[in-house]
């Protein structure tokens, strides 16, 4: 196959989606959600004035209202669409609607260096693209899908690092996360855990001492303007870490107490954690189609027994594994748009599902792969236009 003809499908495909997506945006939802209204309260007056609602210029850091604060990379995003198409609710959704839009052909490149089969790229963007979840939060003026661009750049460094491992695309993957620390509540806890897996990885290649530097120097950059920001305001300090979950960074002494060291505490997350994994949560409460479980669950089989030994394979499994540690930590059962990076890493393990399915001597698994891939389009079709 020609270079241009995936680099044409690919643009086809994300204008589709597109299409899909933006499609009557003002109306559905027909109003905007108090979190929506809040956000794109202060997109609006960064748009009109560069200040916030409180009167700060060009702020870090959001005061929404009590002590919640919000970061701040979708509120100036969606201010440059305000700035560009005027003030409505499809003007303050759209932002996410081309952040959904990234993810899908960022996938498609991830998907692109992991398979050697050149239909399973297209099956994964797809297949990213048709994910209820991805889809509701892709058309809401919430912060829960930016984070997705920045894990998936940072998957394509490491899948870059494991192939030839040095200190740049460490740096660069580490560089990814750092800056989508400013992306979410929800990122504050999930960048972090993202550079452990990053700095495991060096350790499982073998890499030379110079990856790690570049990795933690890569993540540390982006994160310095926090320095200036908490030091002009302290008094926000403990509240803003209260309210993004980290408890006992704001207050160590109770923290250890009642968090760290509590076991009714911490064996709540951990029931929480586990939940996001149940059959039931996963693909019977819109977060993926119903029918994806065939292959994902395959792909899981298949990533722990004949996978296993590809590095690449692994931290596509940490990253499924790592991405409701916020929500849990959070203290929000099943609150899909703070683990919304499970997605895209849900849906490399079912394209490696389709893969094994699509690459089977017998005639029932590939027939199988088939008829959920014809499934698929129709299953999405009944929850688009249901009410």
């Amino acid at each position: 196959m020609s270079r241009g003809r995936p680099a044409v499908g690919i643009v086809l495909l994300a204008a589709a989606a597109f299409l899909i997506y933006a499609y009557q945006l003002g109306d559905g939802p027909p109003s905007l959600s108090r979190d929506e209204g809040d956000l794109g309260a202060q997109a609006q007056s960064i748009a009109q004035g560069g200040r916030d609602a409180d009167g700060g210029l060009l702020p870090l850091y959001f005061h929404i209202r009590d002590n919640q604060w919000a970061q701040p990379l979708p509120i100036y995003v969606t201010a440059l669409s305000v700035m560009a198409a005027g003030s409505s609710q499809w003007s303050l959704r759209l932002p996410s609607v081309f952040v959904a839009i990234v993810d899908i052909v960022l996938i498609y490149l991830v998907a692109q260096s992991l398979f050697d089969r050149a239909s399973l790229p297209f099956v994964a963007a797809g297949l990213l693209a048709v994910a209820p979840a991805h889809f509701i939060h892709g058309r809401l003026a919430l912060p829960d899908v930016y984070p997705l661009p920045f894990v998936l750049s940072w998957l394509l460094c490491m899948i870059a690092f494991v192939s030839q491992p040095g200190p740049w695309p460490a740096f660069g993957g580490a560089l990814c996360l750092g800056i989508g620390f400013y992306a979410s509540p929800a990122s504050v806890l999930m960048m972090p855990a993202y550079l452990i897996v990053t700095l495991a990885i060096v350790w499982q290649v073998r890499s030379e001492p110079m990856s790690y530097v570049a990795a933690g120097s890569g993540f540390v950059v982006p994160l310095l303007i926090l320095i200036p920001w908490f030091a002009a305001h302290y008094g926000s300090f403990r509240f803003t870490l209260g309210d993004w979950g980290l408890h006992t960074l704001a207050n160590p002494r109770d923290g250890f107490r009642y968090t760290i060291l509590s076991w009714v505490k911490v064996g709540r997350r951990s029931s929480l954690y586990w939940d996001f994994f149940s059959p039931a949560y996963l693909f019977f409460t819109r977060v993926f189609l119903s029918v994806t479980a065939i292959p994902l669950i395959y792909g899981l089989y298949r990533i722990l027994t004949t996978l296993w030994n590809e590095v690449r394979w692994r931290v596509v499994l940490a990253g499924f594994l790592v991405a409701p540690l916020a929500a849990a930590a959070f203290d929000e059962p099943r609150a899909v748009g703070r683990a919304l990076t499970a997605v895209p890493f849900g849906v490399l393990i079912a394209a490696a599902g389709f893969d094994g399915l699509l690459g089977s001597r017998k005639m029932a698994p590939r027939l199988l792969a088939v008829v959920v891939l014809l499934l698929m389009p129709l299953q999405f079709y009944r929850f688009y236009v249901a009410p």
